[in-house]
């Protein structure tokens, strides 16, 4: 159906990190908000460009293709940025037992870190793409989460762009246009 990955399309990378513990940190907008501000902040400075995306209260998922520097450093920065805020809001929000918890998770750099990883896996075809597109849509939906009726409606993921092409609430290139 769809020819092997070529071009732009060789580059790309599904990114699937999941919080340490599976604990739904991210049920919280303070800490889904600082996920966005970190994928935002990794555009503006070029270290990735964003196709899709989806925070979910205990896990991210996103295409992407890297910038200017590697994607492991993109992934590091990530990880710092968004355990750091993390665990400050659960401080300062009086959940220190969850605090504790995520804080006894260490990164290879031996910092507190609420992610149990991080990966990247290539996306080496347009249907892959579309697969892992769609996977991203339609996980607000799945019966585990069931956080929308639409998955357009999920204000944190990309689907509202891709369904409706209203602007999700980062900015993003079109995958589209890579499915030809």
């Amino acid at each position: 159906m769809y020819p092997e990955s070529s071009g732009e399309l060789a580059d790309m990378i599904f990114l699937t990190g999941t919080v340490f513990g599976m604990k739904n940190i991210f049920s919280d907008p303070i800490i889904a908000d600082a996920a966005v501000s970190a994928l935002r902040e990794g555009q503006e400075e070029k270290l990735i460009t964003l196709y899709a995306f989806a925070i979910m209260p205990a896990n991210i998922y996103a295409i992407v293709k890297p910038g200017v520097t590697s994607l492991e450093s993109f992934i590091d920065r990530f990880d710092q940025y968004t355990s750091e805020e993390a665990l400050e809001q659960l401080r300062v929000s009086n959940r220190p037992h969850l605090h504790q918890l995520l804080s006894e998770n260490k990164n290879a750099n031996k910092d507190s870190s609420i992610w149990q990883g991080i990966y990247p896996l290539k996306i080496k075809s347009q249907a892959s793409l579309q697969q892992k597109l769609e996977f991203i849509h339609n996980t607000p939906l799945d019966k585990q989460w069931q956080l929308v009726e639409n998955r357009a409606d999920y204000r944190y993921s990309s689907a509202r762009f891709y369904d409706r092409n209203v602007p999700a609430i980062i900015p993003l290139e079109d995958a589209r246009k890579l499915l030809t």
